[in-house]
């Protein structure tokens, strides 16, 4: 894997695999926390189907988050595994909902950071933890992939 990008779980060693197992239960604990997903069964998803509603995959976004400190020849970096479920987009309709990620790779932060101290220009940002959580409320009927391994039973 190239440093600083996703992780694909099934690349990933036993060791990396179970560490990714913790974060993913993380991440499907977040989900109840902020009460966002309800099982749907029987007569209560049948009546959604029926109405037009179409299941969405859902897949696993995950990361290293001290991948960007580890240097060849370097002290020992412990993994910081971070898993989010998220809705696969791609397969939905997007017509009244916005298209754009309000999020960008490492190497586009850097490349602004850089530009900002070559200038001598001030950044402020802030940060709105799980903020994917607290946006607007959407319907969607989102179902997890059967492919590959996943953590609990709620994540089938």
């Amino acid at each position: 894997e190239q440093q600083g990008k996703t992780l694909n779980y099934h690349n990933c060693d036993e060791i990396a695999q179970s560490g990714l197992d913790v974060a993913r239960k993380t991440g499907l604990d977040k989900w109840k926390h902020f009460h966002a997903r309800e099982l749907l069964k029987g007569s209560e998803l049948q009546k959604l189907l029926d109405e037009g509603h179409v299941p969405i995959d859902t897949s696993w976004v995950e990361v290293d988050k001290n991948d960007l400190k580890r240097r060849k020849e370097g002290p020992f970096v412990p993994p910081k595994f971070k898993s989010r479920l998220v809705s696969r987009g791609d397969q939905e309709d997007t017509e009244d909902i916005r298209k754009d990620s309000p999020t960008c790779e490492l190497e586009a932060e850097a490349l602004l950071f850089s530009y900002a101290a070559c200038n001598r220009l001030r950044i402020n940002s802030a940060d709105i933890s799980n903020a994917h959580f607290q946006g607007k409320e959407l319907n969607r009927i989102a179902t997890t992939s059967t492919k590959g391994r996943t953590t609990g039973p709620e994540s089938r």
